[in-house]
């Protein structure tokens, strides 16, 4: 399938004709000289170099399938590209074929004779899938999310909870903190002298006094969630306005049982299974936030409701146990927000955006005027390594 755009006003520098085709084989070299022209322009996005080959999931809850498309000027030059990921969410309690919008990317970046071909895309994108969304995308400021909004979308933040674990690293690696002069010398000597560890300590035993005690809690490092995701999904949600399908099934897919790199967590309270979380550990090298820090982060959840702070303590107590020096997370629902609140989490500004396209924003605000219901987190785009 194609699609064919013609604007002779916004488009002059490619002759006013565009053509959107699907991804294949035969693009490849199209697409390797579009990734050359960005970087040569010092751009770091690349697109994939080959068309996605991976088969579409089929379970008994979800639909999972991914489409590539590029973006072709007038002498078949490719201008542009993006991709779809088209995956089944509860909207108001109804299954909905929705679409990630996995960030699309333009040449306009680097040539503002191109400017037009970002707006081209995503228009694109909401015609192949009304129901869409974009989750990330480098902060609500970022030219995709305001690109977004100009088309109608209703955008949020995705808020950002931080809890220091190794106050000596963090002060020394956070690179948010060393923005200012001052700033990265105080850090630098509360470093150094140990007032930092002994500040955070009393902070972090301030804010965590109501946390659910670790005595209280089970966890259990599970090689797959199984029947424990399935009950949890069950139980947990009908409290939301928009979730996507969390059933064992999917987060077997989404998450591979060979990728080492997860963690998956099954949380008892007093000997009740209350919920799971999904966390990684990563050593960060050169980090442009984190620096050379080890980094834990909360990257997926669900839990029975009221069972959100239980669900949280436990991820944060196991991630301790293995020594990060910081755990964060993104979590757009209020309560587990103030889960994270109550395991003693601070908040930051964050560069974590959610859009929803108009079509999806109404059915979501038929059942949630407000939009407090939406249950959104880093497992639900492409961020679990992109923090």
């Amino acid at each position: 399938m194609s699609s064919t755009i013609r604007n002779r006003k916004t488009l002059k520098a490619t002759g006013g004709y565009l053509q959107i085709e699907r991804y294949t084989e035969a693009h490849i070299p199209q697409v390797c000289a579009f990734n050359e022209r960005l970087g040569q322009s010092g751009s770091s996005f690349r697109f994939s170099t080959l068309p996605s080959k991976q088969e579409a999931f089929v379970g008994r809850e979800n639909r999972i399938r991914q489409e590539d498309f590029v973006l072709l000027d007038k002498a078949g030059v490719i201008r542009g590209a993006y991709t779809l990921v088209f995956q089944r969410f509860l909207v108001g309690g109804v299954p909905e074929e929705v679409a990630f919008l996995q960030i699309p990317i333009s040449e306009g970046t680097v040539n503002r004779s191109l400017a037009a071909v970002g707006a081209v895309l995503l228009r694109d994108a909401l015609q192949r899938s009304p129901l869409l969304f974009g989750l990330g995308m480098g902060g609500i400021d970022r030219p995709l999310p305001k690109l977004f909004g100009v088309l109608g979308a209703s955008m949020f933040e995705v808020p950002f909870f931080f809890r220091v674990v190794h106050p000596r690293a963090f002060l020394r690696h956070a690179t948010a903190l060393r923005t200012r002069w001052l700033v990265r010398v105080c850090g630098g000597i509360a470093a150094e002298t140990g007032a930092g560890a002994v500040a955070f300590a009393l902070l972090n035993r301030l804010r965590s006094r109501n946390a659910v005690p670790k005595r209280d809690l089970r966890v259990e490092s599970a090689a797959s969630f199984r029947e424990a995701a399935d009950e949890i999904w069950n139980a947990a949600a009908p409290k939301y306005s928009c979730i996507s399908v969390r059933d064992s099934e999917t987060l077997s897919y989404l998450y591979a049982l060979n990728d080492s790199r997860y963690h998956r967590l099954v949380v008892h309270q007093h000997n009740s299974l209350v919920g799971w979380a999904l966390v990684t550990d990563s050593q960060m090298r050169s980090h442009n936030h984190f620096g050379d820090m080890r980094v834990g982060a909360i990257v997926n959840c669900l839990a029975r409701p009221d069972s959100e702070a239980a669900v949280v303590a436990s991820a944060s107590y196991y991630l301790q146990s293995r020594g990060v020096d910081l755990i964060v997370s993104n979590q757009f629902h209020p309560d587990w927000a103030s889960a994270l609140s109550r395991a003693g989490y601070l908040s930051y500004r964050s560069n974590f955006a959610l859009a929803l396209a108009p079509a999806l924003s109404a059915k979501i605000k038929t059942q949630d005027p407000l939009f407090q219901r939406i249950h959104m987190n880093r497992g639900d785009g492409d961020g679990a390594y992109n923090l």
